[in-house]
């Protein structure tokens, strides 16, 4: 997961605001990941955080490169679901981004 802002940079509130935006974040994260398979997960994980190549990611996870872009999608549909429609705005908040 990347940062957006550097901690440092961030006003007590904005911290804690960031904090708890984490907080929701991973326990949402924890939630899907426990319901998908390690190779959905890893796929999602490797290409939406990572930032890899789906190419990549289905040759060193013996998959297909569609089924990684599928993973991918499943995992993030799932997210929402979990999170709500305030995904978006939790990501930034906690200083996340998904790479698209």
């Amino acid at each position: 997961m990347a940062p957006l802002d550097e901690p440092e940079s961030l006003s007590e509130t904005d911290r804690e605001s960031r904090q708890t935006s984490l907080e929701v974040l991973r326990a949402a994260v924890k939630v899907v990941q426990d319901r998908s398979d390690e190779k959905t997960w890893q796929a999602f994980w490797r290409t939406a955080i990572d930032g890899l190549n789906a190419t990549d990611i289905a040759n060193e996870l013996e998959m297909n490169p569609d089924a990684v872009r599928q993973a991918k999608f499943q995992v993030t549909r799932r997210l929402r679901e979990e999170v709500g429609p305030l995904l978006d705005e939790i990501l930034r908040d906690a200083g996340v981004a998904l790479e698209e």
